[in-house]
């Protein structure tokens, strides 16, 4: 697989370099939100809990 830089990236991408560091700060916080709730989910599912 390519390795590619932020710039190449954003130039692409047709965006910002500032923009794509705003998006990967929104999906780390997502992940931060998501991932605890979604094995909380994955627990219940397993034990039988509703």
């Amino acid at each position: 697989m390519k390795a590619y830089t932020v710039h190449q990236l954003a130039e692409m991408a047709g965006v910002s370099v500032r923009t794509l560091h705003h998006y990967d700060q929104v999906a780390r916080a997502t992940c931060r939100v998501l991932i605890p709730f979604l094995s909380v989910i994955d627990f219940r599912k397993h034990v039988g809990q509703p």
